[in-house]
């Protein structure tokens, strides 16, 4: 059998607190943001407000949407502290963006994907099992609702104790994040350990599981001996019966010991040590510190996704393949933190988590790039050079993508029926 290399374009995501698109929505790509000012952020015609509550350079939210959720029409005290000014920012001008009705946002995302376009870029099952939810369950009044929630999230996370915002007075270094626990994900974990270290990998490994799993003393002395450490995640369950439980991921990079995070699925196997990511000028660039990779298909016209994040509809963004993710939590003036925070809570438990979230994607992956663009919609797609060469493969034997761009990865993958990453 041929090797196939599971290998992503590397793009430098520039949007905002991730793409509310496919599941987390705020998610950065993962936060790449440009770093407006708060001028260019608010319209001219917008003034400023002399209630009491009201930050000086802030408006006023809309009544007619968020008067119920937002009774001083202002952001939560909570995230007015001069600290967080450029999160407050971002998040102001997220909930001024508009809020359109299914029929309206139809007319106008066509503008820009036509359905007969859009049809040929989407899961075909997308628009065909979510089509009913997009029009039924996502209403004006829903999505002011799910807005507000965000905001609340972060403010609640605040009253907890802890940051929502990055800073460079974060401790911890480099490392790398795994999660899993069951019998499979753990003898994965193994084999993927045994071969970092044959990739000669000096980075520090945390790996995160649910408080009943990697219960087996076999297993957990083995990875002991590999030199991974183990940590219960936190402040999330397990759910019985679910797929797959993509909830432990945004939690686990959010309360490794590590600033600076390399996470891979467990069957995700890099072919050179991975180390190199934390250098590449991808990643350094406009010190976003945030590198996502591309999956293969784009949000359909009719996703609510581009209602709820109040953009137009554009087959610029690609959704994410989040098997690995490059970040630095004080990334991005800090708000690669609060987009992860976002992130764990569009993966969370509940109607305002997967429940309503992972209609609009498919899993954790896009609560990522959602999040990129709630907090900035004019995320960066246009690949470099640079970025381009890492679709190539040179000197690895991989039949007939050997020395040409890997276009056809996803035949590819389901063809050989495994997952080998590259880099």
């Amino acid at each position: 059998m041929r090797s196939i290399l599971r290998i992503r374009l590397a793009p430098a995501i520039a949007s905002s607190i991730a793409a509310l698109c496919t599941t987390v929505l705020l998610f950065s790509g993962l936060l790449t943001f440009h770093q407006p000012s708060r001028d260019s952020l608010l319209p001219s015609s917008w003034t400023t407000s002399s209630q009491p509550n009201a930050s000086p350079s802030l408006p006023l939210l809309p009544a007619e949407f968020y008067e119920a959720h937002f009774p001083n029409r202002t952001l939560p005290d909570t995230l007015l502290h001069p600290s967080l000014d450029l999160l407050a920012d971002r998040l102001s001008e997220f909930l001024h963006r508009p809020i359109l009705s299914y029929d309206d946002s139809i007319e106008y995302n066509q503008e820009h994907c036509p359905l007969s376009i859009s049809n040929q870029f989407v899961k075909p099952d997308r628009p065909r099992g979510e089509g009913q939810f997009w029009r039924e369950n996502v209403g004006v009044e829903k999505i002011a609702q799910m807005r507000a929630g965000i905001v609340k999230l972060l403010e609640g996370r605040i009253k907890e104790g802890f940051k929502v915002v990055g800073d460079d007075s974060m401790p911890g270094g480099q490392g790398i994040v795994l999660t899993g626990g069951n019998q499979d994900t753990a003898l994965r974990l193994i084999t993927l350990l045994r071969h970092l270290r044959r990739l000669n990998n000096t980075l520090p490994i945390e790996i995160f599981h649910f408080p009943t799993e990697l219960t087996d003393e076999s297993q957990r002395q083995a990875i002991q001996e590999l030199g991974a450490s183990m940590r219960e995640v936190s402040g999330v369950q397990i759910s019985p019966g679910a797929w797959k439980n993509f909830q432990i991921k945004g939690l686990a990079i959010i309360q490794s010991s590590f600033r600076e995070v390399l996470y891979l699925d467990s069957d995700n196997i890099p072919l050179r040590n991975p180390s190199h990511l934390f250098t590449s000028s991808i990643y350094l660039q406009d010190n976003i510190r945030a590198v996502f990779w591309p999956d293969i298909y784009k949000d359909h016209t009719k996703n609510a996704i581009w209602r709820l994040i109040g953009d137009q509809c554009t087959f610029d963004h690609w959704t994410f393949e989040s098997g690995q993710i490059v970040i630095d939590k004080a990334g991005n003036r800090g708000l690669n933190l609060a987009a992860l925070w976002i992130a764990s809570g569009m993966m969370g438990s509940g109607p305002d988590g997967r429940d309503f979230w992972f209609h609009m994607c498919g899993g954790d992956k896009d609560t990522f790039r959602c999040l990129d663009l709630e907090l900035h919609p004019a995320a960066a797609t246009e690949f470099t050079d640079e970025e381009k060469r890492l679709q190539f493969v040179e000197t690895i034997e991989v039949g007939d993508l050997e020395g040409r761009p890997f276009d056809g990865f996803e035949e590819a993958f389901w063809e050989e029926g495994g997952r080998v990453g590259g880099w």
